[in-house]
């Protein structure tokens, strides 16, 4: 469950970030299979039982972690590693994807592999490797109904990856061996990580990041993108998916917009404006009599 709800939840903001360009989709999927398959070989070299265990139990901690750090370096390294405004060609964005996947990608992949040689059966690893697999493409159903039908109408793309955050740190504390006080100290150290979650502000923080010395007044995002309105100097500015749409008040883009044309008419009884009426358009318009 985990697993699908960060992998969509991660292109999303890719997409969010990079105005909406959909070659970034393709990329991020091709490198998510290849780094998982390459960390799912990996684990198979990982014989010790005690290791085994050991990697398992710390690997649902660090999974846990992963995904909101990958959210905080999407936004404040785009405009550190490219231009503000710049699409990155193929290869920037591989180079960079690869190393922001790499760990959560190996880590997630090798899980599978360690999984299918822990768990206890007394059918044969046959058995168990079976019904790793099973349970793994219903947590994948799930994750998916779950984020489609549910989360991503609800909640931005930070908040969704809290659910999956839960569930892994959870599961830690679930799969480790019994004592009263270690298993205190997890607890708390979960809890401590849980409020620090919700109560740093981190989405608004991280956001800001994308709009230097801009104050972002205001942003929501549906299933279709994300929508940000920020305010610089009395000036208001909206961007859907990183990309600047317009800013008001402009007046100078609102004039070449409509008195280029409309002096042209000899007389104008009704006007069709197709969208543009928040930018300012509407007040040239009414010049006219």
């Amino acid at each position: 469950i985990s697993h699908v709800i960060t992998q969509i939840t991660v292109i999303r903001e890719f997409i969010n970030v990079f105005a909406g360009n959909e070659i970034i989709v393709g990329v991020l999927i091709s490198l998510w299979l290849l780094l998982t398959g390459f960390g799912a070989y990996a684990g198979r070299y990982i014989r010790s039982h005690l290791l085994q265990s050991l990697i398992f139990r710390g690997s649902l901690f660090v999974v846990a972690i992963l995904p909101i750090i990958h959210i905080v370096l999407i936004r404040s390294l785009k405009n550190l590693l490219f231009a503000r405004g710049e699409l990155p060609g193929l290869e920037a964005l591989i180079l960079w994807s690869t190393m922001l996947l790499l760990p959560y990608c190996i880590i997630t992949g090798g899980l599978l592999t360690v999984a299918c040689t822990i768990m206890p059966t007394k059918a044969g690893p046959r058995r168990s490797i079976g019904t790793v697999y099973f349970f793994d493409n219903i947590g994948d159903i799930l994750g998916g109904v779950l984020f489609t039908f549910l989360l991503v109408h609800y909640f931005n793309n930070l908040e969704i990856l809290y659910i999956p955050s839960l569930l892994c740190l959870v599961a830690f504390l679930l799969t480790q061996r019994r004592g009263m006080h270690t298993s205190f100290l997890r607890i708390t150290a979960v809890a401590a990580i849980l409020a620090l979650f919700l109560v740093f502000p981190l989405d608004t923080a991280s956001l800001t990041w994308l709009y230097p010395h801009q104050e972002v007044a205001q942003y929501d995002e549906s299933p279709y993108g994300r929508l940000v309105v920020t305010k610089e100097r009395g000036q208001t500015s909206f961007f859907e998916n990183g990309e600047h749409l317009f800013s008001t008040p402009n007046i100078r883009a609102s004039e070449e917009m409509v008195h280029f044309a409309l002096p042209q008419i000899e007389k104008i009884d009704s006007v069709l404006l197709v969208s543009g009426g928040i930018a300012g358009l509407i007040d040239e318009i009414l010049k006219y009599d």
